[in-house]
């Protein structure tokens, strides 16, 4: 009875070459590499670099499918699940897309789920210092929705720091008209939103991009303006 040499198929009529195997492996084996195949010969790396963006490409649209689903469901639970699995269960999670990223984040905070949200855009801080003011804004919107007034402004103050950094400069009317209706929870005066501003347009202008002297420095403005 032969036997292929390669893939140990068996049988009496069952043919083989010179080299012991059945026609099917030997066909395996004579035809001539795909450029695929002759890559992955050359730089074994291809192999495992193919397969992770196809790990990605299928990441991506799962989301994208989840997200044409809740327009149809309105599940917005399942649309979680799809985006947790993507963005945190997944191993590797998905990559390059800030969107995606941020998004996750606005749906915990749409569901109401501000710890899950804050835990997860702490998570994110330190591997996307991109999008540090992003975080910092949505944390500002966690902030106000729980009444904490007085941390919600810090986050704005820390969001258009960071934002200032990567674009053309401080934008002093639009962190004004954004930190006016939380300065009046607080109390304040416009004219205690104006140094509010100054503070960040100081550290802009000798570009200290830290947050914990703007911290600081917002500590001590709140206590000269009585707020504690």
């Amino acid at each position: 009875m032969s036997k292929c040499s390669v893939c140990g198929k068996r049988g009496l009529f069952l043919k083989i070459d010179k080299d012991g195997r059945c026609s099917t492996c030997a066909s395996k084996a004579n035809r001539t590499l795909t450029a695929e195949e002759s890559v992955e010969r050359i730089n074994p790396e291809f192999k495992k670099i193919k397969s992770d963006l196809e790990h990605q490409e299928k990441l991506l649209s799962s989301v994208w499918k989840a997200r044409e689903q809740y327009k149809v469901d309105n599940d917005i639970n399942k649309l979680i699940a799809s985006y947790e699995y993507a963005m945190i269960e997944a191993k590797p999670p998905l990559k390059n897309a800030q969107s995606h990223t941020m998004y996750l984040a606005e749906l915990y905070i749409k569901n109401n789920q501000n710890d899950k949200a804050w835990s997860y855009l702490n998570s994110i801080l330190l591997s996307h210092m991109d999008l540090t003011h992003k975080i910092r804004f949505l944390q500002c919107k966690i902030l106000k929705k729980e009444k904490k007034y007085v941390d919600a402004m810090i986050m704005l103050m820390m969001g258009h720091l960071f934002k200032s950094q990567i674009s053309s400069g401080f934008n002093k009317e639009t962190f004004i008209k954004e930190a006016t209706p939380i300065a009046n929870k607080l109390g304040l005066s416009s004219s205690n939103v104006e140094y509010l501003a100054y503070l960040i347009e100081n550290q802009v202008k000798h570009h200290n991009y830290d947050d914990q002297v703007l911290r600081e420095s917002y500590k001590k403005a709140l206590s000269d303006f009585g707020i504690q």
